[in-house]
């Protein structure tokens, strides 16, 4: 067991998802609260690298804490997914004075900065998705393409899979126009997504 303490100032961080690599490094994706500058007082996402010892990873944007907010939206942490080569890449719930906009997909570079080859600023399209938010998502390692798991709830059926291009736009080969229904039974919600080695994608239900 290992506690890692949140940086000096902060006064809450709550952890949403968890990535550990083969070689021992983790990455852990939630949200914050005064952990921005002081021009920004809302709360902010983190991204967390720890060594294989278990502290956090200064090679990992400086401290091993990668940190982002935007400027209007309320930006919410939902699902990680962590290359081999370290680079993550994160799906988001975007709202807007508590009323849902969409989703969003992030991406970090191995050095946990916002990867510029990534949609030019490593933010990707603001996705149209709602009613229903992010559980998990996977990256095609031989394409980048990305396919965001969306989970609406048990009242509302309609979980479905997102697919988002290379450079995160909705990507219209996939499904109808970018969106595919899985049509679960009533009752049950998507909990997890797999990619099979040869490419498949594997859901998971409850």
């Amino acid at each position: 067991r290992r506690f890692v303490a949140a940086p000096a100032g902060w006064t809450h961080a709550a952890t949403l998802d968890a990535v550990v690599l083969p070689a021992g490094r983790s990455y852990f994706l939630g949200n914050c609260v005064g952990c921005l500058l002081p021009e920004k007082s809302g709360p902010g996402t983190f991204l967390l690298r720890l060594d294989a010892n278990g502290s956090p990873d200064p090679t990992f944007s400086s401290d091993g804490w990668a940190m982002y907010a935007d400027d209007l939206l309320s930006v919410e942490p939902r699902a990680l997914s962590v290359e081999p080569d370290g680079a993550a890449t994160a799906a988001f719930r975007v709202s807007f004075n508590f009323s849902p906009l969409g989703v969003v997909v992030i991406r970090w570079t191995t050095a946990g900065e916002l990867d510029s080859s990534f949609s030019g600023n490593g933010i990707g399209e603001l996705v149209d998705r709602e009613p229903g938010a992010p559980i998990d998502l996977v990256v095609n390692p031989d394409t980048g393409k990305i396919v965001v798991g969306i989970q609406v709830s048990l009242q509302s059926p309609g979980d479905g899979l997102l697919g988002l291009t290379s450079q995160g736009a909705r990507d219209l080969q996939f499904g109808a126009s970018g969106w595919l229904d899985l049509e679960i039974e009533e009752g049950t919600e998507l909990a997890a997504l797999e990619l099979q080695s040869d490419g498949k994608i594997v859901a998971a239900a409850t």
